[in-house]
Formats: C-alpha cells, sequence, structure tokens
C-alpha cells in the first residue's frame, strides 16, 4: 500500500467513525478526483452533516483546529484532514455570504460546490457520487463550472484561480462557457486580498503545466489583476520561458524595486530569494567583488545576473562570475584554518555575537589577503581582537607582582611542581635550609592554589570536551540531514512518497536510522550515541 492509499484508508476511518455516530460522511474535491486520474494528492478533504462542535466531541481524543467558516482541520493517526459541514449559501460578493447556513441535505453541498471534478464524492465503502457528470468531465480532462458560471465566480472571485489551478496541476482545459465566464468576471479578482490568492497562486506556480496556466491568465486577462506581479505574467506568458518560481518571483521583485513580503510565501526558499534580490538590486551590472562572491556564494550571484540579464540591465556573465569566484582564496567561512569552536575554547565556551562577528572579519580579511588562511596568524589576531573588544583581559607585564612563586607547572610524569617565577630574594642555587623554610600558612595557602588550579584543568577539560561534543553534534546533524533530504528527494522522484505528514514521517524515520547507524559504526560519532551516553552517566 503506498502513501496515498494508506492516506485516502485513514480517510475512511473518520468517515466510520462519523457514520456509527449517526452521522452522513463523504470524501471530496481534489483526493477523489486524482484517485481516478491514479495520480497523488496531497490532502484530503470530508463533507458531513455534522457541525463543527459535533465533529469537535466525536474526535475529542485529537487535535482539532478552526479551517474557516464552517469547516476544521483534523489531525487523525498522524494525517491531516479538511472537515467541513454541508453548506447552503447566498453570496453578495467578493467571498462574503449575504446568508450562510449549514444543510442537512448533501445534494444542496453538491449544488453549492465550483467545478464538476470537484463534485464528486466517496462513500466509506468507496462507492462514487456523481450529481453533475465530474467523472465524464475528468475522463475529457474538461474543468466545467457547476450551474451558471458567472453566478458560480460572482459568490467566489477565488474559484478563477482554481480553474487556473486546475489547468497547471492536470493539464487540462477550460470548457467555452466557464471561460467566457471568466473572462467577464476577471475583474472581481482585484477585489480580493493578496493573502487570500497567494495559496492558489503557489500551486499555479509550481503546478506541472504552468505553461498552459499562463496561457489561460493572460487569455482570460486575469494576470491583470494580480498586484505587483500581472507585468511579469504577462511577460512571461508572452515569451514563455522555463523558470524556477523563485527566479519569477525575485524577477517580479526586482522589477518592483523592493522585497514583496506579501508575496514570499510563494517561495521555495525564502533565505535565498531575499539575498537574490537583494544583491540584483544592490549591483544590477553583475560585476561582483570578492566580498560579493564570498558573502552571497556562486549560485545566488549567477542567479541575480541571470534576472538583471531578463530585465535588460546587463549582460550574461554565467562564466565569468564562475572564474572569479573559483579565484578566491575562500570560498566558505568553515575553510577558515581557526572556527567558530576553537575561538569558543579561546574565551573557556563564553557564548555571544562577537564569534560569528569575528570570523566573519577573519574571512574578510583572508579575502583582502591582509591576513593568511593560517591557524596561528588567525589565532593571534582573535586573540588580539578579543583583547581590544574586552571579551578577554588585557595583559600589562608591567604590574605583575607575585609574591610567592605560584606560577608553576606540573610535571605529569613525576608530579613535580617547577616554579617558572622566584622572588629576588630567593637565590636559584646553593640556598640555605633556613633560606628554604617556608611558613605553614603559606603552605596552606599554597595547597589551596594547587587544588583550585586542578579544579580550573578539570572544568577546562569539561568544557573542551562539551565543545567537542557540540561540534560533533552539529557535524552529524548536517550530514544527517543532507543524508536524509537525498533520500527524500529521491523518495519523491520515484513516486514512493508525496509532500506533507507522510514525508515528514519518513524523514523523521530516516533521520533516527541514520544517527544510529553512524554513531554506531564511526568510532569519533560512538560519543553521541544514545546507549554510550547512558553508560557513561552509570558510570558516573
Amino acid at each position: 500500500m503506498n502513501g496515498n492509499e494508506h492516506y485516502l484508508e485513514k480517510g475512511k476511518e473518520i468517515l466510520r467513525i462519523l457514520i456509527n455516530n449517526g452521522c452522513e460522511a463523504y470524501i471530496i474535491g481534489d483526493a477523489v478526483c486524482k484517485t481516478i486520474l491514479q495520480i497523488p494528492f496531497c490532502e484530503i478533504s470530508i463533507t458531513t452533516n455534522a457541525t463543527p462542535d459535533v465533529i469537535k466531541g466525536i474526535f475529542s481524543y485529537t487535535k482539532i483546529t478552526e479551517e474557516g467558516l464552517g469547516a476544521v482541520r483534523l489531525y487523525y493517526s498522524g494525517y491531516e484532514f479538511i472537515v467541513s459541514t454541508f453548506r447552503a449559501a447566498n453570496f453578495k460578493d467578493k467571498r462574503n455570504p449575504k446568508r450562510m447556513h449549514y444543510s442537512k441535505s448533501f445534494h444542496e453541498e453538491l449544488a453549492n460546490r465550483d467545478f464538476t471534478l470537484n463534485a464528486i464524492a466517496m462513500t466509506y465503502g468507496g462507492k462514487l457520487t456523481d450529481a453533475y457528470r465530474g467523472f465524464e468531465d475528468i475522463q475529457k480532462r474538461i474543468i466545467r463550472a457547476i450551474g451558471s458560471p458567472k453566478i458560480r465566480f460572482t459568490e467566489d472571485p477565488l474559484r478563477l484561480l482554481i480553474a487556473i489551478r486546475f489547468v497547471s496541476e492536470l493539464g487540462f482545459r477550460i470548457e467555452k462557457k466557464t471561460l467566457r465566464a471568466m473572462r467577464s468576471r476577471s475583474r472581481l479578482l482585484g477585489k480580493l486580498e493578496i493573502p487570500a490568492i497567494t495559496k492558489e497562486l503557489k500551486r499555479i506556480l509550481y503546478g506541472k503545466n504552468i505553461k498552459k496556466a499562463l496561457g489561460y491568465l493572460y487569455k482570460t486577462k486575469i494576470y491583470k489583476r494580480i498586484p505587483y506581479l500581472s507585468k511579469d505574467f504577462r511577460k512571461w506568458a508572452e515569451s514563455y520561458r522555463l523558470l524556477e518560481p523563485d527566479t519569477f518571483l525575485a524577477l517580479a521583485f526586482v522589477r518592483n524595486g523592493r522585497y514583496l513580503q506579501e508575496f514570499e510565501g510563494l517561495a521555495e526558499d525564502q533565505e535565498q530569494l531575499k539575498l537574490l534580490v537583494e544583491l540584483a538590486l544592490t549591483v544590477s551590472k553583475g560585476k561582483y567583488s570578492q566580498e560579493n562572491l564570498f558573502d552571497y556564494g556562486l549560485d545566488v550571484c549567477k542567479k541575480a545576473n541571470y534576472i538583471n540579464y531578463l530585465l535588460k540591465k546587463d549582460k550574461k556573465r554565467t562564466r565569468k562570475i564562475t572564474k572569479e569566484y573559483n579565484r578566491l582564496p575562500l570560498k566558505d567561512v568553515r575553510e577558515l584554518a581557526l572556527s567558530a569552536a576553537d575561538i569558543l575554547q579561546l574565551t573557556g565556551n563564553r557564548e555571544g555575537d562577537y564569534v560569528q562577528a569575528l570570523v566573519d572579519d577573519m574571512a574578510h580579511k583572508v579575502l583582502g589577503n591582509s591576513l593568511s588562511n593560517n591557524f596561528d596568524e588567525l589565532r593571534d589576531y582573535a586573540l588580539t581582537s578579543l583583547r581590544q573588544s574586552g571579551i578577554l583581559p588585557k595583559i600589562d607585564d608591567e604590574n605583575i607582582q607575585p609574591d610567592i612563586p605560584l606560577d608553576f607547572d606540573i610535571n605529569e610524569e613525576t608530579d613535580s611542581i617547577t616554579t617558572n617565577q622566584i622572588p629576588e630574594n630567593v637565590s636559584p642555587i646553593g640556598i640555605s635550609e633556613k633560606d628554604m623554610f617556608v611558613p605553614e600558612s603559606k603552605l596552606l595557602e599554597l595547597e589551596k592554589k594547587l587544588y583550585e588550579h586542578d579544579r580550573l584543568l578539570q572544568e577546562k577539560d569539561e568544557k573542551i570536551r562539551k565543545l567537542e561534543r557540540i561540534t560533533l553534534e552539529n557535524k552529524l546533524e548536517s550530514d544527517i540531514k543532507n543524508l536524509v533530504g537525498q533520500n527524500i528527494e529521491l523518495l519523491e522522484d520515484m513516486k514512493y512518497i508525496e509532500k506533507g505528514t507522510e514525508k515528514v514521517m519518513v524523514s523523521r524515520e530516516l533521520n533516527e536510522l541514520y544517527r544510529r547507524i553512524i554513531t554506531n559504526v564511526d568510532p569519533k560519532f560512538r560519543v553521541l550515541n544514545k546507549n554510550n551516553r547512558n553508560e557513561e552517566n552509570n558510570e558516573d
């Protein structure tokens, strides 16, 4: 049983529970349509005559959150389900119901839905209820509005984008009468707030048939009603070229002269998108400095240049940028001979923002050739910087006036003590027993100092061990993250798993599996093995 089949079975379990409690319930919408097409789906919707309060009472043992008017999000057996109550409504405009009430009639709920392919219901036994010939439209690969298309789009203008989303995801064509209504009602979309349209826009951008969807956005003039992005949607549709969604968004943001935070939810990688827009706006000609190449990285630099190339602000410089990047003496702070962990060790594991600031400072000085990437040189520079900033105490040799020889070295083989500082009135050779006499109080003081010195050494060793463990843990997490990411991508490509809860569960299991394997097999990571840690704690 694959992931979607298991998800569907869990959906049927919810139907069974609702039916056993005297309710009527069906799986409906996207999951049913895609099950018929035998393609993956990412969410299951359930419609029922039970009100949200009744649903919360029946499923009181599991998590439930509000999901808009008359609907809840139900978390069941590791999956999420949208459960909504049968509805009948008269809409005034702009998704604002003039009158909304629950209905006991399943057929009234079906009549209130948007498209025929989205109005097929599945019973607990797997039987399909198809009141508007949606199965036939799926077979013909047609998107058709239920009843009067003009009324459907007036009731809820977001349905204009939902139709385009079906085109992008399924590759279907829009039926002529529905298409004409979309053209005549496209202006209604401009009355919606940006947050209301971003969810559908994201699914359009990531659909497999984006080129076809762009064509419909252009034909229906719907693109004109999408704030800030309209000009780029038009250009993309007129002269189509394959663009990643984040590249398209960066193009639109740069054209608008700012990072459009209201649309950042459409991005696959928001952090990279911010960097991309920032660099493209800051350096429009693509003549990147060493600092630009180092700070932003090769991928962002090439993409920023490509954005300005598409905007006709610059020529394409991919080879030149790559060549200049490869010449950098340092490409990542992790290549520094002195690491953040080394800096923490210098300061006795004193954490703070100064660590990253110092690492960045040293990296840029290595880039500018004012420092070489040498451990000793970087260590000396770090110590000087830490003392100047007050993080470490400054050294003033002239003010050091010890009253007894307290600076000593311990010979580990003989346990003997060698003093490094000798008072001026003591001769290193030829001293008498009288001269060698030390008062008992001084001996006790020295003994205390020795004890304190030993304690500090033990604390330092413990801090070093903790720091080494933190460093190992960070390395292990990074390696496992890469391994899991590669495996998840492979499993998705092979259609074994889909995005959503299933992906999260598989990622968690793979993470635990790789951790067990690596901490059992690799000697340097065995200290992170849970069993080994328990044994250490028991010995302590």
